[in-house]
């Protein structure tokens, strides 16, 4: 399963202490030309007065996480009915169709810089409990179709979310979608910029933050997205 992208809606402040209820779920199983599309949603409530109460409210935080399954086919088509280009262009999985024509990317002035040594995979999966072993060993990657071992998504993603800083407020949506992994060692360059985000909230020009990171010397973008208050 290759991770494509997050969409969160962080609805409610959760703090230390608080004792939460979590139930989650696959939905969506969609075709796509490299094999089908499948989300995995997840939801968090405050669960002060016992699981049935935390269940009639509004979850605290809600995940919808979207993964391709490479090879598999749905029941109802084997036709195309993803955006192949989508995973020629930006999808984090060996390249194994031509992608088609585009005008070149022009990365926008960096923000940030981040230089990742080689233990970074590890040092996340021992804080995050992935240990995934395409993340973990060139060797295992390698078995899996990938060039060499690679950082987690959900790092990069997580880190570009947290050097927003505050400003994102206590409740926000965070888009993330990714492109090519991003290996380590590496450095990669980050632009975090102020941004209308247009259909993100019930209001439809909130201001928040677009990001994206990318690496400089092959100019190929590792993952891009949005945070936006609500």
């Amino acid at each position: 399963m290759i991770h494509m992208s997050n969409d969160v809606h962080h609805t409610s402040p959760i703090t230390l202490g608080n004792v939460l209820d979590s139930v989650a779920w696959i939905e969506n199983l969609r075709p796509h030309r490299l094999g089908v599309l499948v989300d995995l949603v997840s939801e968090v409530r405050i669960c002060d007065g016992g699981s049935d109460e935390a269940m009639t409210r509004q979850p605290a935080w809600r995940e919808v996480s979207t993964y391709l399954i490479r090879g598999a086919h749905t029941a109802a088509t084997d036709h195309d009915s993803g955006d192949a280009s989508h995973l020629a262009t930006t999808g984090d999985a060996p390249q194994t169709t031509k992608p088609p024509a585009h005008p070149p990317w022009a990365p926008p002035l960096p923000t940030a810089r981040w230089v990742l040594p080689a233990g970074t995979a590890r040092a996340y999966a021992a804080i995050s409990g992935d240990h995934n072993p395409i993340h973990m060993s060139a060797i295992a990657a390698k078995t899996f179709g990938f060039p060499r071992s690679s950082v987690h998504g959900m790092y990069s993603a997580a880190r570009a979310l947290a050097e927003v800083g505050p400003i994102k407020g206590a409740t926000y949506r965070w888009t993330v979608s990714f492109g090519r992994p991003v290996q380590a060692p590496s450095t990669v360059d980050v632009a975090i910029t102020p941004a209308t985000v247009v259909g993100h909230t019930d209001n439809p020009t909130a201001m928040g933050f677009s990001y994206e990171g990318w690496n400089a010397a092959r100019n190929q973008r590792h993952f891009r997205g949005a945070v936006t208050p609500l």
